[in-house]
């Protein structure tokens, strides 16, 4: 079976140019019939500036593999249970929907963060917005374990046992491990002491949107075209082939000589037939 070639292509296309250009139409004219079905979905924002957390937070500070709380812990806790509980009760929403419809973003190189919350209803989105934003500063001050006072005892205690074990003669293979959990001890205590008692600050509360927003609206209406320009390749193709059937003329079965098969007749079916020419008696004799 022969590949088609490019040209033959081409020549299929501009055979159906009329018939492709009006399927794609009708596919794109399909395409933006489904977009206006869709509800619309408006998003609010809430911008909050986020204050450095020690590094210590949620741990315990005589564990020596505590981590620094970066701004992705953060993120992490916009979609806690506590955050969505709450979100989930002043919207009248699903839990479920309430994780989807939140969504979190970063601005580069700071400790900005934008709370955002998708909703059809525009005042619904921008009370979850307003609300998922408290309850991550709420779930952020929750995040130290005490208050700031509690803190520092405990780690002025911590160093001053420290301190007294260095002074014991007894561990003086193990001294240089002790003066580096020293330094890092006093180290947490001074960042207990610059840490600012407030889990961040709200810098632009969410606003009720005021337009809606589509959802990817160029791969719906893209993909009607696509599908329209789709069915006319298939119904030209279609056109071509019951066109070539109804043109198919088979090569004819030998036919009979109608004057030969009338003089076998005649002369019997059991004698030969003799198709050379006749000539008159007269000529013979002479």
């Amino acid at each position: 079976m022969q590949t088609p070639t490019l040209e033959q292509y081409l020549q299929t296309v501009r055979r159906h140019f009329l018939l492709l250009l009006i399927s794609c139409l009708a596919g794109l004219l399909l395409g933006g019939y489904v977009l206006r079905q869709e509800e619309p979905l408006f998003t609010a924002t809430t911008t909050i500036l986020l204050t450095e957390i020690p590094s210590y937070a949620a741990l315990d500070p005589e564990d020596p593999d505590a981590r620094k709380v970066t701004i992705d812990t953060d993120a992490a806790l916009v979609r806690s249970q506590d955050v969505v509980s709450r979100v989930a009760e002043r919207t009248q929403r699903d839990e479920t929907d309430v994780r989807a419809a939140l969504s979190v973003s970063a601005v580069a190189l700071t400790d900005v963060l934008r709370v955002s919350f998708s909703d059809v209803d525009a005042s619904r989105a921008a009370r979850g917005a307003q609300v998922a934003a408290a309850a991550l500063l709420d779930a952020r001050a929750e995040v130290l374990p005490g208050s700031q006072d509690e803190q520092v005892k405990r780690l002025r205690d911590r160093i001053a046992r420290l301190i007294t074990t260095l002074g014991d003669g007894r561990v003086a293979n193990h001294e240089e491990l002790l003066v580096s959990r020293l330094t890092s001890l006093r180290r947490f205590l001074n960042e207990v002491l610059r840490a600012s008692p407030d889990s961040g600050t709200i810098l632009r509360q969410a606003q009720v949107p005021a337009a809606s927003e589509r959802v990817n609206p160029e791969v719906k209406l893209a993909s009607g075209a696509m599908l329209g320009l789709l069915g006319g390749l298939l119904l030209g193709v279609a056109r071509d082939t019951t066109r070539r059937h109804r043109s198919y003329d088979p090569m004819p079965f030998p036919r009979r000589d109608k004057t030969a098969a009338h003089t076998t007749e005649s002369r019997g079916s059991d004698e030969p037939f003799d198709e050379r020419p006749k000539v008159k008696g007269s000529l013979l004799r002479s």
